[in-house]
């Protein structure tokens, strides 16, 4: 099996302006904490050229579709341009805050919006290379019932969009941010979330009426809604356009 080179972890705590506030506020024996332990220098890329990483990423609890795209991402990104890579082949339109953190329920380490009150390292300041390479390498080890390979995105802290994603595969040819494959519409902006998402696709299939749901404070106008629509081309497109704006 392919593994990256180790670099360990971090216990680092920062505060918004992403300023260290302390090691090991957050001690734990789980094994998934190792990922986030004592990584020498968390502002720097590794240094590996020509590499890039195939991320899985699937909104959580979605199903009649999955919603999930799988794509390419280039070495040394911020945890910020990963943010915005991701929105682009999701769907998203970048209205709300977002972080990135090790599990669903806690969040002993969290990487932050720039802008977010919540406590957390700002998402600018921190190169995501050492966390995925950990991310891969220790599902590597580890057999399939142990196996550790998800990391957390969570968009919109209203909405509440959580999002799972994990490395697939490395390629040590190309730099450049592709998408691979996906499916599933991404959900409209501010409809509520999961529940919302499930009342909007409950009227559009006639199992909701029109006066019960645009009775709900979420309702979303829009009749030509499909759920399983998931157009690659539009989505490549985003994704080119967003990865332009980063190196222009």
């Amino acid at each position: 099996a392919h593994t990256f080179p180790s670099s360990g972890g971090w216990s680092e705590t920062g505060n918004k302006n992403g300023s260290s506030t302390g090691r090991q506020l957050y001690p734990s024996r789980d094994p998934g904490r190792q990922l986030f332990d004592e990584i020498p220098d968390k502002t720097k890329p590794l240094n590996i050229r020509n590499m890039r990483l195939k991320l899985r990423i699937e909104l959580s609890e979605t199903h009649d579709p999955v919603i999930f795209r799988e794509l390419w991402v280039p070495m040394g990104l911020t945890f910020d341009q990963l943010h915005q890579l991701i929105q682009a082949a999701m769907g998203w339109e970048s209205h709300h805050l977002y972080s990135f953190q090790e599990h669903p329920a806690t969040r002993y380490f969290a990487v932050t919006s720039p802008f977010s009150e919540e406590f957390g390292i700002d998402a600018t300041k921190v190169i995501a290379d050492t966390i995925l390479f950990s991310n891969f390498n220790i599902n590597q080890m580890l057999s399939d019932d142990q196996r550790l390979d998800k990391l957390y995105y969570l968009y919109d802290f209203g909405d509440s969009w959580m999002h799972e994603f994990y490395v697939q595969e490395f390629d040590r040819v190309g730099t450049i941010p592709e998408l691979v494959t996906g499916a599933g519409a991404c959900p409209p902006e501010d409809c509520g979330g999961l529940p919302g998402f499930q009342y909007f696709k409950d009227y559009l299939s006639g199992k909701m009426s029109a006066r019960d749901y645009f009775d709900l404070f979420v309702a979303i106008n829009d009749e030509d809604f499909d759920v399983f629509e998931f157009d690659p081309e539009l989505a490549q497109e985003r994704i080119r356009i967003t990865w332009q704006e980063m190196v222009l």
